[in-house]
């Protein structure tokens, strides 16, 4: 991927993977790897077309591709693996949504045309010249039967994956047609259904037009003769060729996905198969996402413009401030954490992050004295096996104002890049604090996540703290003159 470095696209699969994964699965994990982590290695496996071997040495290989992943050392390839047996298509259909939030934002309301359409994957790395042999020796037979059928669900204007689907083939899929748009449907706003003659069926067309309120244009299959039902004689009679041309774009999307990530989808069984199609449909997003960490920021024109009137304008108004809080605290910090020596720089962050947050969560600026630290520590499922509302407070004496007001920390305690390897807080061998400020910026920011998906959720005293403190803040800003 010239055009696409491995560290830009390691850093947005870890972010994404971030928002969508706790850090560990249960309260007994060994803490050794976070899961996001373990996803993002998945998504950098299917964006190189790594095998897990291979995944393992170029981990091992490239120290900067470690540090962008966050990573305290090399994760085996069993772990990779028996990772990617637990992994649940539940979570890559969020990791999805979630790049299709960030790619149409801005662009929410607008109605999209949707290209629905299947391809097949190679379930092995076994080269077409090898198979074509194989037939030519054997009388045109051949030992594959079977292929992994790869359906998705596209956005024809902006090129990304809405909803995708895999299954073994060969199998007709006119029935996975209203799935399909229903998920897609969840996730943008549908004005127009393009499909081949494979989804050709009155029902498929009924259900587009009832359900979503949108146009479908699907050609009549000419096997079939001529049709019965009344959108599908419509079709045959007078096809919209103009409008279904767009179509095409479809394919476009097929060849980038099999040119520059993978046409295959290996694996012993159809489980794991069907896992690794899904991977590499959440891998083209990511991949059209590329840079996360340019954030527009937060205009006044925009926040004033929002009447809070429906939902659609809620989220618009969560999308402002998520962008204010990513574009001023987390962005610096995940270009300062491959730095061998930004510690104190990345927990200084950190710490202004805790206190924005603090204010947006209560509705009033933080005082960013120490009892907020306590509350806001010792209560996050995040921190709170680790942060006692005792170690709590003296993280923010030793800590927090240390590094504001002495530029370094107090009473022995000490930040390290990898240290403790499995926990955000330890002791050294004398009995000092060491906290690992990787682990710190990773908990904080599932906190964050956590909150907006509050937000995002509908918690009604959440959203009005929310809008009451975006709003102090643009009135000092207007009575300042800022």
């Amino acid at each position: 991927m010239a055009e696409i470095g491995l560290l830009p696209f390691a850093r947005v699969a870890l972010q994404v993977a971030t928002r969508v994964l706790p850090p560990y699965r249960t309260r007994f994990s060994k803490h050794q790897f976070a899961q996001p982590q373990l996803l993002a290695v998945l998504c950098l496996m299917r964006y190189e077309d790594w095998t897990f071997r291979e995944a393992e040495v170029r981990l091992r290989e490239h120290r900067e591709l470690r540090e962008a992943l966050q990573l305290p050392s090399v994760p085996d390839y069993t772990t990779l693996y028996r990772f990617l047996k637990r992994l649940d298509d539940d979570t890559i259909d969020r990791g999805l949504t979630e790049t299709v939030r960030q790619l149409r934002r801005g662009r929410r309301s607008a109605r999209v045309t949707a290209g629905v359409d299947g391809t097949g994957l190679s379930q092995n790395a076994v080269s077409t010249f090898f198979i074509r042999r194989m037939e030519q020796h054997s009388r045109g037979m051949t030992r594959h039967r079977y292929w992994l059928k790869w359906l998705i669900v596209a956005d024809l204007k902006q090129q990304i994956l809405l909803a995708q689907r895999a299954r073994q083939g060969p199998w007709c899929d006119t029935r996975a047609l209203p799935g399909l748009v229903d998920a897609a449907g969840r996730r943008a706003p549908i004005g127009l259904v393009l499909a081949d003659a494979e989804f050709d069926s009155e029902a498929n067309h009924q259900h587009i037009r009832r359900r979503w309120g949108a146009h479908s244009i699907i050609p009549a299959n000419p096997r079939r003769g001529v049709p019965q039902g009344a959108i599908r004689y419509q079709m045959h009679r007078a096809f919209p060729r103009k409008h279904y041309g767009q179509r095409a774009k479809i394919e476009t999307i097929f060849s980038v996905v099999k040119r520059k990530l993978s046409s295959r989808a290996p694996g012993r069984t159809l489980a794991s198969q069907i896992r690794q199609a899904l991977l590499l449909g959440l891998t083209y997003n990511l991949y059209r996402l590329r840079h996360p960490t340019s954030h527009r920021g937060c205009q006044q024109s925009h926040w004033t413009s929002i009447d809070f009137s429906t939902e659609q304008e809620w989220l618009k108004a969560i999308d402002i401030v998520e962008d204010r809080i990513r574009g001023r605290f987390v962005a610096p910090i995940h270009k300062l954490i491959p730095e061998e020596f930004s510690g104190f720089a990345i927990i200084a962050l950190d710490c202004l992050l805790i206190e924005s947050l603090n204010g947006f969560k209560e509705g009033r600026a933080s005082k960013g004295n120490c009892e907020e630290y306590v509350v806001f520590l010792a209560s996050s499922p995040h921190f709170k096996h680790e942060f006692s509302a005792d170690v709590a407070s003296e993280f923010c004496r030793s800590v927090r104002n240390g590094l504001i007001h002495d530029s370094e920390t107090r009473h022995q305690w000490f930040i390290e890049k990898t240290k403790p390897s499995d926990r955000i807080l330890g002791h050294d061998h004398l009995g000092n604090y060491v906290l690992n400020r990787n682990h710190f910026h990773v908990a904080l920011e599932a906190e964050l996540n956590d909150w907006l998906a509050r937000l995002r959720g509908g918690h009604h005293d959440a959203r009005q703290k929310m809008r009451v403190r975006m709003d102090q803040i643009l009135m000092r800003h207007t009575n300042t003159g800022r």
